[in-house]
């Protein structure tokens, strides 16, 4: 077959191919003695420059050659020097699970609805301002006597004396008797002290303060038989500091430990053992030590951050070092010496470790584009560290097997036909390539299959039940659902009207307590028995028209709240008017699980009901309960006793005289725990339409740069895709049969996705280029055979230790660790035993043979 010649006037455009992708008539003289190509064949596939230079091996062989001997030549340059720099720098930085910051800057953007409501609350209401709390739950059956209010109120008063030492404010009925309703129970069992704490959750000042309060009940021990819990925002920070630290522990030392035994049972050699352990615990102290140094200096972190990256570098870096390993191997068995054999497996492989490693850097970075910070603080971290880890495997791995050369494999032997001989990955090469088609329709419809389930799985976003339900943080909500809301689940929300002027005396008692009373008619006929209580200015303690939480209510004859003092309504009005008279505040008690859809969804009817009864017409007059133009108002909709108890109570107000009235819609603000989750469901959802299309992008960028087919790149992440939706169904099922939680946490859908897709396509780049070198000297059927004989090993054993990583998480104490553990440890089994070896082999030599037409077909 003769060679196509070269103009002269196109000299240049040869010197530039030549300098590309190598000369191709030296290639075709080694390859097949004629027409560049990819391997000698009758069957030729044509080489990179008949096809439009779709893979580029020489150039990145030859630049890894270059690698490899400089890697050599220095090897005790960095046999040295990366012990070293871990022990220092491990030494100097700061730990991680010490470096929380006293901010209120929280994982929820300020911009949001709710924090924008907090942000009024806290302008507007600086006497009630919190960021989180500590809540002391007091409980006796059948009631409390003497003696625990004594004791109560003693807790309460030492308390309330450390005031201008920590900034909190202490409520309790010894301590603020005219809310002392408020904190009791009404069956007279249980009695609250509340600590207002200014500082958030997952702070260091909330830590110590819920610790401070901890230590002053163990002074002060309780009498016999009372029970004393610690509950709240703030104990619920304590808990999650606490298990950081545990979690942090455990892992590390499952990780290294479910390692060791892995690479012991697979290598049976304790040298080849001991070289991914030091090459990832030596990137690791650089990698944490960095972020310590990064986190100190300000920069925000989650909780998570210390855990995955030991689980994924522990994992990547150890895999990275299996794929050298195996090379290694291979070169040895061939007759090499060590030092050559350490220069040809990074020869070799580099280039599929450092494409493996790009793709999982990259992927993990677009974590930068989501607004959550819990979320963006940990991608770019684990980036990091991946990096990191990648540079250690390759430069202090080879020069510590250039160093222990055939040594490395001591006691095993290792001779050249164990090639060649037939084993499991052999046999299923084989059937690969005899059945493809249905190797194909299997995976597909067994990943489908699992991922429908998936996609159905409903979200959780830290509900009461993914936390430890031995721990005080949970027994004491539970006690104030049962005792202060007399309902298995309940939440409050505050909602604020704001107006643009300062309200009048007149205005407030003619708009607002109208305005209110019209307010709860409506949301107690929109949602029952579900509503709990409205506590404003003319109610503070929720007695008027209705019952307070687990009372049955005392009211007059006309319905109206007991007379109270001037006092009493003076203070009343201090908490529920602003000092600048510009907002009114009610608090709202529903029985629903704040963190439940249920809650979001009657949040969503209080919200329309409070715009349509806060509408102010000028022309009809302040109160009127006309609607804002264009919008209907749900009120109108309602039926029933809802109904008619809008109707009276529009009638009963309709002759308020028009100069007390305000001219202007108010504007309404809802705050609170299901006001929070509303905005964690949109953010969440915005988060992952953005943060997975940049990494589609990104990770299919990198496989059409690198393979050079667009088509099989795109196969590759969709199988990726596939992978991570089956790995979300079963882990749904796993947690419904095992503990009875129906739903996956928030955070799992975004890091067991990027995650899956960054960390499985080590595999594909591995397999991939494996096929890819085959096909030089092969023809399809026998370089995907090979291919899948040759990886089949070494990928499931990064599959299996990677696993292993993953699963060491399960020792966390928290609901969303054991998922992620679950989670991604099914998905990585997923990728290594059905993906890499059937669904990938078998869809790239389809592609092959549809491509090379009849001739491929009938050989």
């Amino acid at each position: 077959m003769a060679r196509t010649p070269f103009p002269k006037k196109g000299r240049r455009i040869r010197f530039l191919i030549v300098r590309r992708l190598g000369n191709p008539t030296s290639r075709s003289r080694r390859c097949c003695g004629g027409w560049p190509s990819w391997h000698r064949s009758d069957i030729a596939i044509p080489c990179p420059a008949a096809e439009g230079a779709r893979m580029h091996p020489e150039r990145i062989e030859s630049g890894w050659d270059r690698w490899a001997a400089f890697v050599h030549r220095t090897r005790w340059v960095w046999i040295v020097v990366w012990p070293l720099l871990g022990v220092v720098i491990w030494a100097l930085a700061p730990r991680i699970s010490d470096l929380l910051h006293d901010s209120r800057i929280g994982f929820i953007p300020a911009d949001m609805p709710s924090q924008r409501a907090l942000a009024t609350l806290h302008r507007e209401f600086p006497a009630d301002a919190h960021a989180s709390r500590a809540i002391v739950v007091c409980v006796r059956a059948p009631r409390l006597n003497g003696a625990d209010r004594t004791w109560v109120a003693q807790v309460a008063r030492e308390l309330a004396a450390d005031r201008a030492g920590r900034g909190w404010r202490i409520k309790a009925a010894a301590v603020t008797p005219l809310i002392a309703p408020l904190l009791e129970s009404p069956d007279g069992q249980a009695s609250l002290i509340v600590a207002d704490l200014p500082s958030e959750l997952y702070t260091h000042h909330t830590v110590d303060s819920v610790a401070l309060i901890k230590a002053r009940l163990a002074e002060v021990p309780p009498p016999d038989g009372l029970v004393v819990e610690v509950t709240g925002s703030g104990a619920l920070g304590e808990l999650l500091a606490a298990s950081a630290r545990k979690n942090v522990d455990d892992t590390t030392f499952w990780t290294f430990v479910s390692v060791i035994v892995i690479l012991a049972v697979i290598y049976r050699s304790p040298v080849a053992m001991s070289l991914p352990i030091v090459a990832v615990t030596a990137s690791l102290m650089v990698s944490l030590g960095v972020i310590g140094w990064a986190a100190a200096q300000g920069l925000p972190i989650s909780g998570l951050v210390e855990m995955f990256v030991i689980v994924v570098v522990v994992g990547s870096g150890v895999d990275y070092c299996l794929f050298l390993f195996a090379r290694f191997r291979e070169q040895i068995a061939a007759g090499a010496a060590g030092a050559e054999a350490a220069r040809a497996a990074l020869s070799r492989c580099g280039g599929a470790i450092l494409a493996s490693a790009g793709t999982n850097v990259a992927g993990l970075a677009t974590l930068i584009l989501a607004r959550n910070r819990d979320i963006y603080t940990t991608g770019p971290m684990i980036a990091f560290a991946i990096a990191v880890a990648t540079l250690a495997v390759l430069t202090l791995t080879p020069a510590l097997m250039a160093l222990a050369g055939r040594r490395l494999l001591w006691p095993a032997r290792i001779r050249a036909e164990e090639l060649s001989r037939g084993g499991l990955w052999s046999k299923v090469g084989r059937w690969v390539i005899f059945h493809p088609r249905r190797a194909v329709g299997w995976c597909l419809l067994l990943l489908i299959a699992a991922g429908a389930g998936g996609m159905m799985a409903p979200t959780l976003f830290d509900a009461l039940e993914e936390y430890p339900p031995d721990t005080s943080f949970v027994r004491g909500a539970r006690l104030v659902h049962r005792h202060l809301y007399a309902a298995p689940e309940a939440t409050e929300f505050t909602v604020l009207t704001g107006f643009d002027e300062p309200l009048s005396d007149e205005q407030i008692d003619a708009a607002c307590r109208r305005w209110t009373e019209r307010f709860v008619d409506a949301v107690r006929g929109s949602l029952g028995d579900r509503l709990l209580y409205v506590r404003h200015a003319y109610d503070p303690l929720a007695t008027a028209g209705g019952k307070r939480a687990g009372t049955a209510g005392e009211t007059d004859a006309a319905g109206s709240s007991p007379p109270a003092g001037p006092l009493a309504e003076r203070l009343a009005r201090s908490y529920y008017v602003s000092p600048s008279r510009r907002t009114v505040r009610m608090d709202v008690g529903l029985a629903f699980d704040g963190h439940s859809a249920q809650a979001t969804s009657a949040l969503d009817v209080v919200r329309r009901l409070a715009h349509a009864t806060a509408w102010f017409d000028p022309q009809q007059g302040a109160g009127s309960g006309g609607e804002a133009p264009g919008a209907a108002s749900p009120v109108a909709t309602q039926s029933g006793a809802g109904a008619t108890l809008q109707a009276s109570s529009q009638e009963a107000h309709a002759s308020s005289a028009d100069a007390a009235r305000p001219t202007a819609a108010p504007t309404i603000q809802i705050t609170g725990d299901a006001a929070m989750v509303e905005d964690m469901r949109a953010l969440k959802a915005w988060d992952f339409a953005v943060v997975a299309t940049a990494a589609v992008i990104v990770v299919y960028a990198i496989l059409l740069w690198l393979l050079g087919d667009g088509l099989l790149a795109a196969f590759l992440v969709a199988a990726t895709l596939l992978t991570f939706a089956a790995a979300c169904g079963l882990t749904w099922a796993v947690f419904r049969a095992w503990t009875g939680v129906n739903g996956l946490n928030f955070r799992l859908e975004f890091l067991l996705f990027i995650i899956l897709l960054s960390l499985g396509q080590d595999y594909n780049i591995y397999v991939v280029t494996r096929i890819r070198e085959e096909l030089r000297q092969r023809g399809p059927a026998d370089a995907v055979a090979l291919a899948v004989s040759r990886t089949g090993g070494v990928v499931s054993s990064c599959g299996i230790i990677m696993a292993a990583t993953f699963a060491s998480m399960i020792s966390g104490s928290l609901l969303v660790m054991k998922q992620m553990a679950i989670g991604l440890a099914l998905g990585i089994l997923l990728d290594t035993f059905l993906v890499r070896p059937l669904l990938i082999p078998a869809a790239t030599f389809l592609l092959l043979r549809a491509r090379r037409g009849p001739r491929l077909k009938a050989c």
